[in-house]
């Protein structure tokens, strides 16, 4: 850890790497313990554009002040050069005493901050490490600390998150998947798999879904996982770009048959300047037509005017779009019209448990009967059970997605299925 601002009653980075060693050196005392927590102002803050950098520096140094009034004489603070809190706590009994004055920090910073005469609270996410027996050094005690706080900004602001040996596992895979996503790695280990949507009426695929893999790694290389790491790390732009080129080349071997591949783009991904040359030279390369592609997006950034010039484009261009996961609060059935979109495809909450009689089929009713009228389609995601398929099918719905139709499957695997007629899955 290196400091690069040293403020009254604080300390360099090498004293208070100094004054952790010397604490653990002292070992345990009783039930006595020794932890470091690590606070970061949530990147949303420092992100923000109408933040100045004086702003900042403000908050930073009210914060600096507040969390000085709440230490010990024997404690010790220091700022890195991430302008991250290093906090030495030297009389802590457990975790749970541990946690509490964390929670006394983080209300204390969270009151509001004159910046020009108005108000800002500051978001703070904090991580906490109490020593045991395995932390023989100061770098690993602190290590431990930050990964609790990568943890509580991963949480949310205002979260605090307190180190234990499950969150070390999940650090070192995190910081493996980083290594399998980062610049000098060929993203090799990393695959697609598909998963069929079929017309609901003859049982016909009409079009696959390309959903990241990473073999061998299921318990924690889920595709959500991924792409949040790659939001976090600033990665998303690499990953986005291998997932589409990798998903128009392997759809090259079906676009012939009719059958369109749907790409997911992630939120950030959406909102970059280049997504709209990166998705054009991609389907170009592969040697495919705009319309053999879908691109889905979320609802949680589709309404962003950045997002909509996008995927604007994108479909003047003649690539189709497909609103991705509707149904969880972000657009409605009136904002439906605003959009440049194809394709509607439903939560997978709105088909869950759906039955003949429930209100959910009324809702269902709706949805569909407004997304027809304004000339799109409709797909049901999640489609596990044959009531639930049933009700689906009986709505007028389009298209369907599911296990119970189809899992994801490698590219070789859904070459071989779409020779195939599955009509009978759906029957």
């Amino acid at each position: 850890m290196r400091a690069v601002e040293i403020q009254e009653g604080f300390v360099g980075a090498e004293a208070f790497d100094a004054a952790v060693s010397k604490v653990l050196r002292s070992g345990i005392t009783g039930t006595r313990s020794c932890a470091v927590a690590m606070l970061t102002l949530h990147p949303w803050w420092i992100a923000d554009d109408w933040l100045s950098s004086r702003s900042i520096a403000r908050y930073r140094s009210a914060i600096s002040r507040r969390v000085s009034s709440l230490l010990l004489e024997e404690d010790a603070v220091a700022i890195t050069d991430a302008g991250e809190w290093a906090i030495l706590l030297t009389n802590i009994g457990d975790h749970t005493e541990a946690t509490a004055v964390a929670e006394k920090i983080t209300a204390i910073v969270a009151e509001p901050v004159d910046v020009g005469g108005e108000p800002g609270y500051p978001l703070i996410s904090t991580g906490v490490a109490v020593a045991t027996g395995v932390h023989r050094v100061a770098g690993d005690l602190i290590a431990d600390a930050r990964a609790a706080m990568s943890q509580a900004v991963e949480n949310g602001a205002g979260q605090i998150a307190v180190f234990d040996e499950g969150l070390r596992l999940d650090f070192l895979h995190r910081c493996r998947m980083v290594t399998t996503i980062g610049p000098g790695s060929s993203l090799a280990s990393l695959d697609l798999h598909f998963q069929p949507i079929v017309d609901l009426s003859s049982g016909k695929v009409t079009a696959v879904e390309a959903l990241l893999r990473w073999p061998g790694q299921r318990a924690f290389g889920s595709a959500a996982q991924i792409i949040s790491l790659a939001e976090q790390t600033n990665l998303i732009g690499r990953l986005g770009s291998w997932v589409l080129r990798t998903a128009c080349d392997y759809a090259r071997r079906w676009a012939g048959s009719g059958v369109r591949t749907h790409i997911n783009v992630s939120p950030l991904q959406l909102m970059r300047g280049d997504l709209v040359s990166i998705v054009l030279a991609s389907i170009e390369d592969a040697g495919l037509q705009p319309d053999d592609i879908v691109i889905e997006i979320t609802e949680s950034t589709a309404m962003e005017p950045l997002a909509i010039a996008n995927i604007a484009e994108l479909k003047e261009a003649g690539v189709q779009i497909a609103l991705d996961d509707f149904g969880t609060g972000y657009a409605n059935l009136a904002s439906l019209r605003a959009l440049p979109i194809d394709i509607v495809k439903l939560d997978r909450s709105i088909v869950t448990d759906i039955s003949a009689n429930s209100p959910s089929r009324a809702m269902l009713e709706g949805i569909i009967a407004m997304a027809h009228a304004l000339d799109l389609q409709v797909v049901a995601e999640g489609i596990e059970t044959a009531d639930e398929l049933a009700v689906v099918k009986d709505t007028g719905c389009d298209l369907g997605q599911g296990f119970l139709i189809e899992r994801p499957s490698s590219q070789a695997a859904i070459r071989r299925l779409l020779d195939l007629d599955i009509e009978d899955a759906i029957a």
